[in-house]
């Protein structure tokens, strides 16, 4: 994943130290893509959102946004489209839905 995002954008891991570093942050956080990971970690380390309930909040999260994704994502790496509809459905899907009544509280 690294290499074929290094082809894509150069400043992704310019030195072999850069593609290290980003080869751990991959394997860490596997299936799921580090940014999206990031951003997640942050929102319920930083957000005082104590109906959230952190880690198990996200991990229901992730795990309802999954098992809805899995027939129609076929991405390598679980990003941020994990949490939309398929296409073509207008609706909230129902892991964006629970992080927005949770967000929304």
């Amino acid at each position: 994943m690294v290499k074929a995002l290094s082809a894509l954008d150069p400043e992704f891991a310019k030195t072999p130290k850069q593609r290290d570093e980003r080869e751990k942050q991959y394997l860490v956080s596997f299936p799921f893509d580090p940014a999206m990971m990031e951003v997640f970690y942050t929102r319920w380390r930083t957000s005082g959102l104590p109906m959230f309930q952190r880690t198990r909040g996200v991990v229901w999260t992730f795990a309802v946004a999954l098992r809805d994704a899995e027939p129609w994502d076929k991405a390598p790496l679980a990003g941020s489209s994990i949490l939309l509809s398929k296409e073509g459905d207008e609706r909230l899907s129902p892991a964006l839905s629970d992080l927005g009544g949770v967000c929304g509280a």
